[in-house]
């Protein structure tokens, strides 16, 4: 099932802070602005690949169709809660799906909506535009709540991008370090992927 998603609210903060990037990667009086774009670039990367949000932040996402099976399963990890299910029939008429017949597990990873007992999904015809809207909240609520290995691997891959600004020629001493460390970096997230 192909799926969309549409960022709605972003975190208040970041996992890692720039006193303790500042800190590791030994920037000491480098101006602030110049540190921050690494911390970002290194936590979007990694959050992409290991299909995470790590700081608390609100996702629409957008389906054709209903599953043939009573689960829906949400692409980003941890799951804490869904908003709503919305969906639009092909008369442009937007319905909300009631809570009552779906229940939200929070508990698995990656979590998912679940259809309650007894209860179906809505049978009406659908538009074709993105027909069926899911939001959710995803993330840890507090940067001391992200797992010391992700924030270790922020460190990691923004000194790696902050120390090599520039693209490396490969054969040379530089080109081994530049392998080297986002090996480390990978290794530390390759735990926390999550396979959907």
């Amino acid at each position: 099932m192909e799926i969309r998603l549409q960022l709605v609210t972003p975190p208040a903060s970041v996992a890692l802070s720039d006193s303790e990037f500042e800190s590791h990667a030994r920037a000491t009086g480098q101006p602030i602005e110049q540190l921050s774009p690494y911390v970002q670039a290194a936590t979007s990367h990694l959050e992409v690949i290991s299909n995470r949000r790590f700081l608390t932040q609100t996702w629409r996402m957008f389906l054709d169709y209903f599953p043939d099976t009573g689960v829906i399963t949400i692409p980003y990890s941890p799951l804490v809660s869904v908003t709503h299910i919305k969906y639009t029939d092909s008369s442009g008429t937007q319905h909300t799906f009631a809570s009552s017949n779906y229940g939200v597990s929070t508990a698995r990873t990656p979590g998912q909506i679940v259809l309650e007992y007894q209860k179906d999904w809505p049978t009406e015809t659908l538009r074709h535009t993105d027909p069926i809207e899911i939001e959710f909240v995803c993330g840890w609520a507090t940067p001391a709540l992200v797992p010391p290995p992700i924030k270790q691997a922020i460190r990691m891959l923004a000194s790696h991008y902050y120390e090599h600004r520039e693209a490396v020629t490969i054969g040379t001493a530089a080109a081994v370090d530049e392998a080297e460390l986002p090996l480390a970096a990978s290794a530390l997230i390759a735990p926390w992927r999550v396979f959907i």
